[in-house]
């Protein structure tokens, strides 16, 4: 969904042509769904499902992964606030349903927060980390 705005995080140039091709597929199956009545179920999965080829899964797993195991929120709100705001302008019920899926990590929840900000458009990930309750974060 965030493709081509997490490009500049593939592992290698290779990794990330091969990744265009696979953002290419998804978001021109998106396009053959989005304005069905009733498609809703089919609009997210084009986006969450996993990938048939391994190369792919490897690649985008290895940039969740990077991104998710920045042991500082802050520095992982910085990798995930662009790509946040990305996925809600490709469509804001697809972006939904993948902001409220349980089980999301802290620094996902603050990037997410921090584009919905209802304050300020100044607001930042790190005022939102310090100015809201009720994160929790996952303990390994």
């Amino acid at each position: 969904m965030t493709w081509p705005e997490a490009r500049p995080h593939a592992a290698t140039s290779t990794l990330a042509k091969i990744l265009d091709q696979e953002a290419e597929q998804r978001h021109q199956a998106f396009e053959n769904v989005r304005d069905t009545p009733g498609a809703y179920r089919r609009k997210v999965s084009v986006y969450i499902a996993p990938s048939e080829n391994p190369t792919v899964t490897a690649g985008v797993l290895e940039m969740a992964d990077r991104f998710l195991s920045v042991p500082d929120e802050h520095e992982a709100a910085r990798y995930l606030e662009p790509l946040a705001v990305e996925a809600t302008y490709i469509h804001r019920k697809v972006g939904y349903a993948l902001r409220t899926k349980p089980g999301t990590s802290f620094p996902l929840q603050v990037a997410l927060l921090a584009h919905r900000r209802d304050k300020s458009k100044d607001t930042t990930a790190e005022e939102i980390i310090t100015m809201r309750g009720g994160f929790r974060r996952a303990t390994r």
